[in-house]
């Protein structure tokens, strides 16, 4: 759970272990949350890893 900072998974109980498929825990076995984030830069990391999940997930959705 994300107590503070920013979750990236609204609507999904605040959550930001969400996704908990096994392809995205492998990849990213840390929580995605925006805590802490100090500079533009590390918004860019963090959005870039967000985009990414997203990307495996709809190739899951596609698998099946």
């Amino acid at each position: 759970m994300c107590y503070s900072g920013r979750c990236h998974w609204e609507g999904h109980m605040g959550d930001c272990n969400f996704p908990t498929h096994k392809a995205v825990r492998e990849k990213y076995p840390l929580p995605v949350c925006g805590i802490d984030v100090q500079s533009e830069e590390e918004q860019e990391y963090v959005n870039d890893v967000i985009e990414d999940i997203k990307n495996i997930l709809d190739e899951i959705k596609r698998q099946i």
